[in-house]
This record gives structure tokens, sequence and C-alpha cells, in this order.
């Protein structure tokens, strides 16, 4: 091979070399999250730094990881959230020929609320009358397996709802407090992780989510914190 071949080769050696670390560098823009940098990991190791919640108005003290969920609060409602940058359809929303497009993947969302009302009254404010009819009996819940269960987290006992269809829906918590307090907890699905949603093992693989199992954890461990305020 002449010398003019060998420095050719090298510099075509060099320029492949410099397309591949500028590729891996580059950002690129949303909906192509996984080149992105990777938001940080979740975990125990990253959830430790808990904060307590205490407040007047929603009259209950939580704790929860303020470095890893965000609270929100609109009167007596309080939400716990997170969130990652991803540019997808909304599987739940789908209209006409193209679905909306969501710019995050949200991996936990919990809202809850004391109502100032006793269980039955509670129930029957928020569930339609044929539920009322077939299922609520004094002050219990005629349990179905996989519809309404009992649950209990730590001290609270109660009831678990669970209403939804391919994959999109929430679990209703009720957990009578006293006679006239019972705490509601909507606790959302995640349709992005569900079988039934195409791409969902993708999903799955993206950097920085919380994972079902460790949204599974972080919820009960939060709502064992949970305590009424006098």
């Amino acid at each position: 091979m002449s010398r003019v071949s060998k420095v050719w080769q090298g510099a075509v050696i060099l320029v492949a070399l410099g397309v591949s670390l500028w590729a891996a560098s580059t950002v690129f823009p949303p909906g192509e999250s996984e080149r992105r940098p990777a938001p940080k990991p979740t975990g125990d190791q990253y959830d430790t730094r808990w904060t307590t919640f205490e407040d007047a108005t929603a009259r209950f003290r939580i704790d929860y990881p303020d470095n890893l969920l965000m609270l929100s609060q609109e009167g007596p409602r309080v939400t716990l959230s997170h969130s990652i940058p991803h540019r997808h359809p909304d599987p739940c929303n789908l209209r006409g020929d193209q679905p909306a497009i969501l710019e995050t993947l949200t991996d936990f969302h919990v809202q809850m609320e004391v109502i100032g009302t006793g269980f039955r009254e509670t129930v029957t404010s928020r569930q339609d009358p044929q539920f009322v009819q077939e299922y609520l009996f004094d002050d219990r819940l005629k349990t179905v397996p996989g519809f309404i269960d009992e649950v209990r987290i730590d001290s609270l006992r109660g009831y678990l709802i669970t209403m939804g269809a391919e994959g999109c829906g929430v679990y209703e918590y009720y957990f009578a407090l006293t006679e006239t307090d019972t705490l509601v907890v909507e606790r959302s699905f995640i349709p992005e992780f569900q079988p039934i949603v195409a791409g969902h093992e993708e999903y799955l693989r993206l950097p920085g989510i919380i994972r079902p199992e460790e949204e599974r954890r972080l919820f009960n461990k939060i709502m064992s914190t949970f305590r009424l305020l006098e």
C-alpha cells in the first residue's frame, strides 16, 4: 500500500471517529428521549430525602420524598406526581386517526383528600346509583375480587375500587377515618406501562422512570405515614 493510501485511510478513520463522538454528545429534540441525557434514576438510594407535609386545610400530615415527587395543593386536595420529558401519543385519548400528543410521561400520580362526611355518604356522593344499590351495605362494600377489594395500609383500613378499561383508569381508595371523615385517594393507572398498550416495553426502558413495582412501593410507604390532624 502506498504512503498516500495510508494517509487517506487514516483520515477516514479519524473522520468516522469524530462523527461517532459527535452523535454520542448531540442532544436530540423531544420524542427521541432515549438519546437525551438520562434524568436522575429512581430507587431507594435516590428517595432518601423525605420531608413532612402538614396543612390545616388538607387536615392531614404525610411524609414523601421531595427530591423525587412534586407536591401540589388545591384547597383540601393534595397531589403527588412524577414525570419525565418524553413526547409520545396519549394512550387514553384517541380521537380520529391521530391520537393526542403528550410532552411528558407521568409515572406517578396520586391525589388525596379528606372528605368531611361519613363512609356511606362519601361513597354515595361519588359513585353512580346502580353501584350504590348493588355494592354498598351500611358502612361496608360488597367485595368483588379485582373490582372491589378490602385494603389495609398500616393503620388505614378500607376499600379499593378498580375502575378502568384498556389500560386507562384509576384506583380509588376509601378509608373511614372517623364517623364524619373519610379519606379518598385516587391513584392513576400508568397506561404506558400496561401490556395492552403498544410499545409498553420501550416505555419501561426509558431512563429516569419510576417502574411499576417502585410506584407501588412508594405509594404504600407514603400512605403508611398518613395522620389525620385533630
